[in-house]
């Protein structure tokens, strides 16, 4: 039942879903503008960037980088802290630095090679980063 019931949903959803998404990406108005621009604009400027100007290639692969390097660095730092954090009902310890860095680093550049044993060695909060 859980399946065709997932199934049902995902169904109904994908065509008004889908035509939210082509009226967004093709800049014409829709009724969520009102709730998501002033948000965008907030987070656009908090950011710095140009909505106006286009992004060169070298824009681009200094945005990607940047972000996995943030990105790795906070799972690297939930991995390492997960005994400090919540989600952790079976109190595990965080993972000695060195299994930390390679699994969040196999996780950044999706090798996904696992050096640990899932829910005996991982929180639930770092199952989900």
């Amino acid at each position: 039942m859980d399946v065709v019931l997932t199934f049902g949903i995902t169904f109904l959803l994908a065509w008004p879903i889908g035509r939210y998404m082509a009226l967004v990406f093709s800049g014409a108005k829709t009724f969520l503008d009102v709730v998501f621009n002033p948000v965008e604009r907030r987070l656009v400027r908090l950011l710095g960037i140009q909505a106006d100007k286009g992004m060169t290639w070298k824009g681009y692969a200094k945005a990607l980088l940047l972000s996995n390097l943030f990105l790795g660095v906070v799972a690297y730092l939930i991995f390492l802290l997960q005994g400090r954090l919540p989600l952790n009902p079976d109190d595990l310890p965080g993972l000695n630095w060195d299994l930390a860095l390679h699994t969040a680093a196999s996780f950044i550049t999706n090798t996904n090679q696992q050096h640990y044993s899932g829910q005996a060695q991982l929180s639930y909060l770092s199952q989900i980063v």
